[in-house]
């Protein structure tokens, strides 16, 4: 057996409790142990001196809790989600609790909560302690029978929930004081007023409850034996008839040496109990069947079925608990149609040596199950034979606990110490099993699938087992609307980036007028990723002197800010943060590449790397040899040149006048040959070979001279100019043309010293 550590401990005495992580039925469309109106009330246990009295309030929301007390004073409490809030009741109900044999002296706490709550009792004492799980207002009903392990002082005590006054109907199974059995009586209640009556060597179990507004029912034994055990009290309080059930998973407890026993209650004539495949008693109307106990060293877990609607209640007493005694203590057991998905729990902080979790879950489930968020070992279950669960029974320490599965799971909790026990059922739906037979797992809340994840999309589901009509959603940001969010799913934004989203959903069923189920909250909304479509692309050629040019990829979502970084050999290049790049002198010989960030609000910043670009090569150079040459008799220009792009045209031009001689293609080793030749036009002088690259660029070479001029008519009002200048006679559009190629000119040069720099 495990023994599990409480990831969160609670100081103080007595018990520590929390709710079924499932849906009120204020919140619901169908009822469970959680919700916002209660009347809780003690029954007698003073065998061993006066009583601590105690109550634990917790819920899955954020709560304000106000109690009217039945002594008239009023309090008010603050539940935080997920938390327990321990109220001490003992001074309250020091003139109210339910000790006399039959009275209308006893009076009920009135408890309202803002958003809805479980309420545990513990009636605690050294050796007759016992706790039970309060019925809120929206799961009670107005039929019922008391069920408990008769002896000493067996009782039963009927609160008022309505406005004004309450008629309640008792027909005693038995003779129950001076009531003879079968014979009805009517006891008239204000709201919150208990009756109480206790059967003197008699016992109160079969004896039927009814009444013309909503009451709540207590069962409890002010001291019995329950198999080898010394005398204790036992409570509980009953669910409305409609809620029982017809087939129940016995869950018992650890005892080492006496299995746990068993009474079953019927409510119509010819009910037939069957133990596994064996029909163990057949009964009629009020009649209890009473069964287990047997010297046996290992606990089991049986399936109980019946024809009509039965309660069962467990119990246990005296033998051996890991080391411990214990005492006489029960449960009610919650037929396997009512069971929730999933819940938090908690065992005492202090007084118990050994607390224990039973988890009885559907065998598919095992190895999902979790505790605290964290997975039961599977090795931990033991599966339960002919049927389709798995139980595990583990040790814990003090401290809460939520238990979750994927479909209905049951969860027990007891402890045990010297001569003394406690035990509660972690919680239970009260699904309307007698008008709807053939229900499945009952509602238990809405909740909510997704990740928590700006960008991912979140879903709002309520159990399938009874759906509800037309349903309406709201999604909400730590409690408030959130404008336009009214359909099932919800993409997160981000502005939910740490907040919490929940989703309430209203509608009906069959059970229920309009109601509305709020989830549990999501945990708090974290940053998304932020994708690139692709990796940034480099385009232009990896020469000095060149420009590159940098594709800014899509984002997804879209981006609302993007830099741009260029690298030199991986490392960032100081004020490189444009698309486009010119590479300079000590880009040569590296690799460029370039990086693109992009971010969005609620989204965790991304950046992408392109591919490295290639080594970027030196500028292209004209290797034309220095030449002499005369004009005007045919001379050839032997022109060349290296570095230029393999294949790209490059254009030779004659300067100062700009006269293109022809182009040449560079060869795969980026080299150009050719000649030319010398135009007959060409006057005397220093000339320059220009090599254009219409890829990689242009650079000039080394001069050639020409020694005779070609003859050029002039006219009269021509003004001379030196050889290698620019006549001043030449028509409009030629002298265009060499301003032109001499800015191209000057713009080369520029480039190159930058280059250098």
């Amino acid at each position: 057996m495990a023994v599990v550590t409480a990831l969160a401990v609670t100081v103080g005495a007595g018990l520590i409790a929390g709710a079924p992580a499932a849906a009120s039925a204020a919140e619901a469309a169908v009822p469970t142990t959680l919700g916002s109106e209660f009347f809780v009330t003690f029954d007698d246990n003073t065998i061993d001196g006066p009583p601590t009295l105690l109550l634990y309030l917790s819920g899955p929301n954020d709560s304000t809790v106000s109690i009217l007390w039945p002594d008239g004073a009023s309090s008010t409490e603050s539940v935080l989600a997920n938390t327990v809030t321990t109220v001490d009741a003992t001074a309250h109900f020091a003139a109210f609790q339910n000790t006399a044999v039959e009275s209308q002296t006893g009076r009920a706490a009135h408890i309202t909560a803002t958003s809805p709550v479980t309420i545990y009792g513990l009636n605690l004492s050294t050796y007759t302690s016992d706790a039970f799980v309060s019925l809120p207002v929206e799961s009670l009903g107005i039929a019922y029978r008391a069920l408990t392990f008769g002896s000493s002082g067996s009782r039963l005590s009927v609160v008022a929930t309505g406005a004004g006054t309450t008629t309640v109907t008792v027909t005693s199974q038995t003779a129950l004081n001076a009531h003879p059995a079968g014979t009805p009586y009517d006891i008239t209640l204000a709201q919150g007023e208990v009756y109480t009556v206790t059967g003197t060597g008699t016992d109160v179990s079969g004896t039927l409850i009814t009444a013309d507004k909503k009451i709540g029912v207590t069962g409890s034994t002010f001291c019995v034996n329950i198999g080898f055990s010394a005398c204790d009290h036992v409570v509980e309080v009953m669910p409305p008839i409609t809620a029982w059930g017809m087939d129940f998973l016995l869950p018992d407890s650890i005892n080492s040496q006496y299995r746990d026993s068993y009474r079953v209650l019927a409510n119509e004539d010819g009910t037939v109990l069957t133990l596994g495949d064996t029909v163990i008693a057949t009964l009629n109307a009020g009649e209890v069947h009473t069964f287990g106990g047997a010297r046996e060293g290992s606990p089991l877990v049986q399936v109980l079925t019946s024809n009509k609607p039965v309660l069962v209640l467990n119990g246990f007493g005296g033998g051996d608990y890991a080391g411990q005694t214990g005492d006489p203590a029960t449960t009610l057991v919650a037929p396997t149609r009512q069971l929730l998905k999933s819940y938090t729990v908690a065992t005492p902080a202090s007084g118990f040596a050994v607390n224990t979790l039973t988890v009885i879950a559907k065998t598919d489930n095992v190895g999902t199950v979790t505790l605290n968020n964290v997975a039961i070992d599977a090795a931990e279950f033991t599966p339960v034979a002919s049927t389709a669960y798995s139980v595990a029974r583990l040790l814990v320490a003090p401290g809460s606990y939520a238990i979750s599965a994927q479909s209905g799971v049951a969860v027990y909790v007891e402890g045990f110490n010297s001569n003394n026990s406690y035990a509660y059922s972690g919680g239970y739906a009260n699904v309307n099993l007698i008008d709807n037979p053939g229900g499945s797992n009952p509602l238990t809340s809405a909740t909510i699938t997704g990740d928590p994840v700006v960008g991912q999309i979140l879903t709002a589901v309520v159990d399938e087992a009874l759906p509800l009509t037309d349903p309406s959603y709201i999604w909400m940001r730590d409690g408030v609307a959130i404008d336009g969010a009214t359909s099932a799913d919800y993409t997160l934004v981000g502005a939910d980036l740490n907040k919490v989203i929940s989703v309430a959903v209203t509608g009906t069923n069959a059970q229920s007028e309009p109601e509305t189920a709020t989830s549990p909250g999501t945990a708090a909304i974290v940053a998304g990723p932020f994708r690139s479509t692709a990796v940034p692309t480099v385009t232009g050629h990896a020469v000095v002197n060149q420009t590159l040019t940098a594709s800014v990829p899509d984002w997804s979502p879209v981006a609302s800010e993007v830099t741009v970084q260029w690298m030199r050999d991986g490392v960032a290049i100081d004020g490189a943060t444009a698309l486009s790049y010119l590479l300079v002198a000590e880009d040569e010989g590296t690799t460029i590449s370039v990086a693109v960030t992009g971010s969005s609000t609620g989204y965790v910043t991304a950046t992408t790397v392109s591919a490295m670009s290639i080594a970027v090569t030196p500028a292209a150079s004209n290797t034309t040899p220095a030449q002499t040459l005369t004009a005007g008799d045919g001379g050839m220009i032997a022109v060349s040149g290296v570095d230029f792009v393999p294949g790209e045209t490059v254009e030779v031009w004659l300067h100062s006048t700009p006269v293109l001689l022809g182009t040449l293609v560079a060869a795969a080793d980026g080299t150009v040959t050719g000649s030319f030749a010398l135009p007959a036009a060409t006057p005397a002088g220093v000339h320059h070979i220009v090599l254009i690259g219409l890829l990689s660029g242009s650079v000039t070479s080394a001069d050639i001279t020409v020694t005779a001029p070609a003859v050029v008519a002039t006219s009269s009002l021509d003004t001379a100019l030196p050889t290698t200048g620019i006549n001043a006679g030449l028509t409009g559009w030629v002298a265009l043309l060499l301003a032109l190629s001499g800015l191209a000119l000057v713009l080369a040069r520029r480039r190159r010293v930058r280059a250098r720099n």
